[in-house]
């Protein structure tokens, strides 16, 4: 019994994040960085402000994300990229309607 115990507690504190990544933007370098908290939320950062968090929807492998930053609609477009062994979260950040980054959640 403690053992399966133990495997809950792992899960459910176990969190995922992609690396923060250096994007352009506007005529400047902004840190990008996405992440699920322990309340199952994903959670987009950018320059270290949460620009986008939203509940993680059980079973779905694709998912579109709404925020704003600096009065620009944010859209994170994030899906499942498999290639038969594994399977990887990715998430397409757009502002103002424009591909800055894509991140790799791990």
């Amino acid at each position: 019994m403690f053992r399966y115990l133990a495997l809950v507690v792992f899960f459910v504190a176990a969190c995922a994040e992609s690396i923060p990544e250096i994007a352009h933007y506007d005529g400047r370098n902004i840190s990008v960085q996405m992440r699920s908290t322990p309340e199952s939320n994903w959670e987009l950062l950018i320059d270290g402000e949460i620009v986008v968090q939203q509940k993680i929807k059980a079973f779905r492998t694709n998912e579109t994300l709404h925020g704003s930053f600096n009065e620009e609609p944010v859209l994170v477009r994030r899906y499942i990229r498999s290639n038969g062994w594994t399977s990887t979260h990715v998430a397409d950040v757009f502002i103002g309607g424009q591909l800055v980054e894509t991140l790799v959640i791990q």
